[in-house]
């Protein structure tokens, strides 16, 4: 069997209110209502979920969403006035958020967590860089951080943050070209960056991540480019 596509049902008594719930949890009326007593709502990812008014066994569903950020759909609905509980964690696969809707069907938020590598903590630092968001690139910052390149003798990490983290301001556009892990915890960046005056550069970088952490950043300035 080749399966193209899964549409889940929800059997509820009071199928009119319940979709005022249920807009709650998906934050947007119905995308569709093809029948009386039947309402969907389609997802990105292909698929939908049938609201169907069933009495008969009504509360007997269970579905299970997948969600970009579920803590920030847990404080939306709570301040919608639904009850939802804590967030709970499968180290290293999920963070999920269970709940029920007024009949009694079990709802499950579920957030996949992406595997932190040395390459992704690598890209994290760079974005923050740019966004200028000191708080996050101090925290991908290890305290024993040194950053060298040929115009710096080796510097910690609160003189990088003083002296090199405000230079953002400077860029316009940065490309990541390549972000490669070329042996444990060692990742090679090389990057193309143009400058608010119209210059443009190009720039490889070897950064070592350990516990997450970038530990040590040397810069190898390219040639400007035409």
């Amino acid at each position: 069997m080749t399966t193209t596509n899964v549409l889940a049902g929800v059997l509820v008594k009071d199928w009119a209110g319940s979709q005022d719930f249920w807009t709650t949890v998906f934050d947007r009326r119905p995308d569709r209502v093809p029948m009386p007593g039947c309402a969907e709502w389609h997802v990105p990812g292909g698929g939908a979920l049938q609201l169907v008014e069933d009495a008969s066994r009504a509360g007997s569903s269970s579905v299970t969403l997948a969600v970009g950020d579920v803590r920030a759909e847990r404080d939306r609905m709570l301040l919608a006035g639904v009850a939802v509980p804590e967030v709970w964690t499968v180290p290293d696969f999920i963070h999920a958020v269970t709940f029920s809707d007024p009949e009694g069907t079990q709802i499950t938020l579920v957030e996949e967590i992406t595997p932190q590598t040395p390459a992704s903590t690598v890209r994290a630092l760079f974005a923050a860089y740019l966004a200028q968001d000191a708080a996050a690139a101090t925290a991908l910052l290890g305290e024993d951080f040194v950053f060298t390149s040929p115009q710096d003798e080796p510097i910690g990490r609160d003189e990088w943050l003083r002296r090199c983290f405000p230079t953002a301001d400077r860029v316009r556009t940065q490309d990541l070209v390549d972000v490669v892990e070329v042996s444990p915890g060692e990742v090679f960046v090389r990057y193309v960056y143009e400058l608010r005056s119209g210059a443009r550069h190009r720039n490889t970088e070897v950064l070592t991540v350990r516990d997450g952490r970038v530990v040590e950043t040397q810069v190898y300035f390219g040639a400007a480019l035409e």
